[in-house]
């Protein structure tokens, strides 16, 4: 099963299907370290956004949660051409 370890802190257990959102969010560009490490804290119960039992196996689900918010958090700090292809892609990654 997927997993996301960082130097520090915790550690997730993704379903196939979130392993593989999370992969695809990074290699388009959506996400990077920093943005995974947030989210890695919102879903273990570290960051004020905690959604997610940190002993529990985080799924697709959980995970667009996730990362829906700090996507939306972040955009107003996006270029116009990130936001452009978000805004694309957003109904085929989060539908």
């Amino acid at each position: 099963m997927p997993s996301v370890e960082h130097n520090r802190g915790p550690h997730l257990v993704l379903t196939p299907e979130a392993g593989a959102l999370l992969e695809l969010l990074q290699e388009l560009g959506h996400l990077d370290d920093v943005s995974v490490g947030v989210i890695t804290a919102a879903l273990t119960g570290e960051g004020p956004e905690a959604t997610h039992d940190p002993d529990g196996l985080v799924d697709v689900a959980d995970l667009r949660r996730a990362v829906a918010a700090i996507l939306f958090d972040r955009e107003s700090g996006m270029d116009p051409e990130q936001v452009r292809l978000l805004t694309r892609e957003w109904h085929l990654l989060f539908a």
